[in-house]
């Protein structure tokens, strides 16, 4: 998107506008949203399923783990006992009371004993235990993935910088629309709109109606679009069911 307009110069064999065109996009763009739709569906069943990894496998590593350090200071083994105790209570009773989980105390720790193992002569040195610190920085992720899902797929899917790149944005929607094998994806590009709200920053608040407006006015011309051409292509198929019906009528039978 960044150097559509402008690429990037390069010796020898320089590429056209065209080589950045991908017909294609609109499938990629459904399906993005079809996986988010499903991860947003079934967060219940990604929670139980992380939860019982983190009590039943990443608890039992991490406390094998702490037992092979050959020398933990005190403040770090504070930490990692409270990394431990926290992840070895949790139950998928938790998840089916549809109890709140708040892991980013967990994560801070994490961070807290990343510095404390970096300073120089420090007596737990973290690059000599690079399993540890693995199993926790995955621990970590794990937690994610039970109190931390939307965040992580604003991380991992947002397409906000389309809010950006409106023209380039409207270019493919219309790319699409005129490509019928492609046609089918177009819904993507509606529903992409809602991602331009997290363009938005709680440092610039007033940037929030400003998106807002352009998200809305980006939606209604690519629904009007839409409705237009839905209009045409059922206009059409009404006018050859017409012409192939009177066909049938009895003036034109042998005679």
């Amino acid at each position: 998107l960044r150097h559509n307009d402008n690429p990037p110069v390069q010796k020898g064999k320089s590429k056209s506008a065209e080589d950045l065109v991908d017909r294609q996009l609109p499938e990629l763009l459904f399906h993005m949203e079809e996986l988010r739709l499903l991860v947003r569906k079934y967060s219940q069943v990604l929670q139980r399923y992380y939860v019982q990894y983190l009590a039943g496998y990443d608890a039992v590593s991490l406390h094998h783990g702490m037992q092979s350090l050959s020398v933990c200071p005190e403040d770090e083994s504070i930490i990692l006992s409270s990394l431990y105790n926290v992840i070895a209570s949790l139950s998928v009773k938790q998840v089916e009371d549809n109890e709140v989980f708040d892991f980013r105390a967990l994560r801070l720790d994490w961070f807290r004993l990343q510095a404390y193992t970096s300073v120089g002569k420090a007596s737990l040195n973290l690059a000599e235990h690079k399993e540890l610190a693995s199993l926790i920085d995955t621990i970590g992720f794990h937690t994610k993935m039970v109190d931390y899902l939307d965040e992580l797929l604003v991380e991992t899917s947002d397409l906000s910088i389309f809010c950006f790149y409106s023209k380039m944005f409207e270019d493919q929607f219309h790319m699409c629309l005129e490509f019928p094998a492609q046609n089918r994806y177009i819904i993507a590009f509606p529903l992409i709109c809602n991602h331009f709200q997290n363009c938005t920053h709680e440092l610039c608040p007033e940037e929030r109606h400003h998106i807002r407006e352009r998200s809305l006015s980006v939606v209604n011309i690519f629904l009007e679009e839409m409705s237009k051409e839905a209009k045409n292509i059922i206009t059409t198929i009404c006018d050859e069911q017409c012409t192939l019906s009177d066909k049938l009528l009895p003036k034109h039978c042998a005679g």
